[in-house]
């Protein structure tokens, strides 16, 4: 499916005209079987159609086709979650727990299927290192070099969080998800870096 194809199926999506985007995607997969941007576009016109059944079958085929993608498992993950079904959506997110630069819908999504499906987050459990906000993801980014080179701890790992302002202006907060969050503090904050627990 080329971008333009994609495009204009999200498109149509935007001013509500599901039926014409699944017909734009129904007539890539017919050319394109194996297309899993174009089964996962369907599976989005299912869903918004109600035709539940179909949205899953689509949304499974696609995953078939780039098992591990993360729009894909995130659509389903999504649909699992509205069908009552957390521990399935967890199963599709957990691989990307801790991973940097998620997506806030992602990340909500795997929040909300550990909290369902009973289980207890290591995000939730832990105290994290604050390492400030950002008006850019890019200063973040910035930042997480910076933040590396005086760790030097592969085990390490950052999230950028998107957040809004009251105002409406995003800002991005970075986290660091280490075992030892105040290690990672009183270590930043000798070379004065900003960093607190929360």
């Amino acid at each position: 499916m080329s971008l333009n194809m994609a495009a204009q199926g999200k498109a149509m999506l935007e001013e509500g005209k599901k039926e014409q985007a699944l017909d734009l995607y129904q007539s890539v997969i017919s050319r394109d079987p194996n297309n899993a941007r174009a089964w996962n576009g369907a599976g989005v016109c299912y869903e918004l159609l109600g035709r539940k059944d179909e949205a899953e079958r689509a949304y499974s085929k696609a995953l078939n086709i780039v098992p591990g993608d993360m729009i894909v498992s995130n659509n389903l993950a999504r649909f699992y979650l509205e069908k009552g079904e957390p521990s399935k959506a967890l199963e599709l997110l957990e691989p990307f727990d801790g991973k940097d630069n998620l997506p806030k819908d992602l990340v909500e999504n795997l929040s909300n299927a550990k909290k369902r499906a009973g289980k207890t987050t290591e995000l939730l459990k832990r105290k994290h290192a604050n390492l400030g906000i950002f008006p850019t993801s890019e200063l973040a980014a910035e930042q997480v070099n910076k933040v590396k080179n005086i760790l030097n701890d592969k085990t390490v790992s950052f999230n950028i969080l998107p957040r809004f302002e009251s105002k409406g202006n995003p800002v991005f907060v970075l986290i660091a998800l280490g075992t030892e969050p105040e290690t990672i503090c009183s270590k930043l904050v000798a070379k004065g870096i900003p960093c607190d627990l929360y």
